[in-house]
């Protein structure tokens, strides 16, 4: 699920002129819209990463294989909210 638990309460802010903004990774795919944009930007995301322009934040790699001991090594992380960058999971299945 995304989202949040709790209700926000922002009208406190609005006379510090704070903004918020929320973006949503999927919104382009749930409404079809400019799909083809997608592709162009993973595109440009990868040549950045061959070029070191980017440098992902991997806390933790499982590279024995793509299965179910490593799956859930993986959620187990995830799930436990104290990770900073990202979990991959490589390999055969």
């Amino acid at each position: 699920m995304v989202g949040i638990k709790e209700p926000l309460e922002l009208a406190e802010w609005k006379n510090k002129s704070v903004s918020f903004d929320w973006e949503y990774m999927f919104a382009k795919t749930d409404f079809g819209y400019e799909l083809e944009s997608q592709g162009k930007a993973l595109k440009t995301i990868a040549e950045l990463a061959d070029a070191g322009g980017v440098i992902p934040t991997v806390s933790q790699i499982y590279d024995t294989g793509i299965n179910a001991g490593n799956l859930k090594r993986a959620t187990k992380d995830v799930e436990s909210g104290h990770m900073l960058g990202k979990v991959v999971v490589s390999g055969d299945f």
